[in-house]
């Protein structure tokens, strides 16, 4: 599984860093960061923070000892995704492109793999004839330089400059079908398949991963009866049980060699429903399934079998679904309430509830935040109606009472797409130099007598307005124009 992110901030003492850390990262006042400025790093300071997909370990490096960082056998920039380097504006021209120079050489030994950036930070302190004299002795360092302040006349273009760094620095911003996860999931069958009967040990040493991880992934299959674990000698065996033979041929064979880049488009009539949701499956807590509804013939079946397995039988997606989610769940895969994964042609989300999941399988650029509301109502319903079949269901695998409610389903179903093509329409370009000003604005608004909640929510509402800008979603800008003009009318 994917690591977080390693970030670096370095630079000379009092540059900004860590005010700029602290803005970016957890959305503080730059009003109060400005006048009230932060005390001095010491040592190397590591913060952890959640950014759209990304889970991005920031590494501060105090000022007093940058000559330090910057000797060769420390390593300190090893592994880094990225590096900013920030450099006050007030230093002399020829200053700023000697430590350039510097760093260079030294971040691109330790970590060549690295995107490096460098920051020429508090622009507001300087004049128009220094700014173009540090831009003309830099102009042929073929690397990343920006020009920034936090001072609110300056925050709309500096904030387009820290989008522009996030967005070359290799951050998910969509998310994707996660290889690691279902291949792992593919590969442990796979080999029990082939081998018949494995140690757990072996296991780990052939998937690679920690014995931990493998218990977890492991688990959710005990529990349906498709692999069995045995002590034997002081170790623990691994098998397939004869229901996980038939699971592996005709589900995990269907995802164990798709190359999902590959994949053409499984719908090509633009504005039919099918379009945007090949349909819907509600399971049990053990993967069994209640209902598997389509909005056109065999839309589920060409969105799931892409590799045409003859042997595929949906009724078994459900359990599948069930496994990857009890796993990602356990080690935390994603940090997502509701399980979602996406490939070339396919997003599946799913919601829960009271021991049951209904899982929507939607073309890939759908956004599913913004019709989820829409389809818990849709659960909520169906919940009302039918929860007291359940127990029968449990006991005897009969879903006709359940399928008396497909016609309904399939016109709340349209009606919420409809609505959702509507949305889109309105929100086909991201308006970024909207998004900006409203950045600016919220950055006015003057907190000092917010309770600790609402200071909170606006924090969380300027990081928000940061991943929206990253990933250039009008969809979510839209959605967010009410929660923002509560506090631009404020400021």
């Amino acid at each position: 599984m994917d690591l977080a992110k390693k970030f670096v901030l370095v630079g000379p003492m009092e540059v900004g860093k860590s005010t700029l850390r602290k803005w970016l990262f957890e959305g503080d006042s730059a009003i109060r960061l400005l006048e009230n400025p932060l005390e001095a790093t010491h040592g190397i300071e590591n913060y952890s923070y959640k950014l759209l997909l990304n889970d991005i370990g920031v590494f501060d490096l105090a000022g007093q000892e940058n000559e330090k960082w910057f000797n060769e056998k420390l390593d300190v920039f090893n592994e880094s995704d990225v590096i900013i380097n920030v450099l006050d504006a007030r230093f002399a021209p020829k200053i700023i492109a000697e430590k350039i120079d510097l760093a260079l050489k030294v971040e691109t030994q330790q970590a060549p793999k690295s995107h490096l950036f460098f920051l020429i930070h508090k622009i507001d302190l300087i004049d128009s004839t220094q700014l173009d004299k540090i831009k003309n002795t830099l102009k042929n360092k073929k690397v990343d330089i920006f020009y920034t302040s936090i001072k609110l006349e300056y925050l709309p273009s500096t904030i387009e400059c820290f989008v522009e760094i996030l967005k070359k620095s290799g951050l998910e911003w969509e998310s994707k079908f996660d290889f690691d996860l279902v291949k792992l999931n593919t590969n442990l069958f796979h080999i029990l398949h082939e081998k018949k009967v494995m140690s757990l040990k072996k296991l780990e040493d052939h998937l690679k991963i920690e014995k931990s991880t493998l218990e977890a992934l492991i688990h959710p299959y005990v529990e349906a009866e498709l692999l069995n674990t045995q002590n034997v000698e002081k170790e623990v065996l691994v098998y397939l049980l004869e229901k996980g033979e038939i699971f592996y041929k005709k589900i995990l064979k269907t995802f164990e060699d798709i190359e999902f880049k590959d994949l053409p488009a499984v719908i090509t009539d633009v504005d039919s429903i099918e379009n945007y949701l090949y349909g819907i499956i509600i399971s049990d807590i053990n993967g069994k399934t209640l209902l598997s509804i389509e909005t056109a013939p065999n839309s589920l079946d060409r969105a799931l079998n892409a590799t045409n397995n003859e042997q595929f039988d949906i009724e078994l997606i459900g359990m599948f679904l069930n496994a990857l989610q009890k796993f990602s769940q356990e080690i935390n895969v994603q940090k997502l309430s509701n399980f979602r994964v996406q490939g070339a042609n396919l997003k599946i989300t799913s919601i829960s509830r009271k021991d049951l999941t209904l899982t929507l399988f939607t073309a890939p650029d759908v956004e599913t935040g913004n019709i989820k509301e829409d389809f818990d109502n849709l659960f909520n319903s169906f919940l009302s109606k039918y929860e007291s079949y359940i127990p029968q269901f449990n006991k005897t695998g009969n879903v006709s009472p359940f399928i008396k409610w497909i016609p309904e389903a399939k016109e709340n179903m349209n009606n919420i797409i409809e609505k959702y093509k509507e949305t889109i329409t309105q929100s086909a370009s991201f308006d970024k130099e909207n998004a900006q000003k409203m950045y600016a604005y919220l950055n006015k608004v003057d907190d000092k007598n917010f309770d600790v909640e609402k200071q909170l929510q606006l924090r969380n509402l300027k990081v928000k307005l940061l991943e929206t800008m990253i990933a250039e979603d009008g969809q979510t800008f839209i959605s967010m124009e009410r929660e923002l003009q509560k506090f631009t009318d404020i400021s």
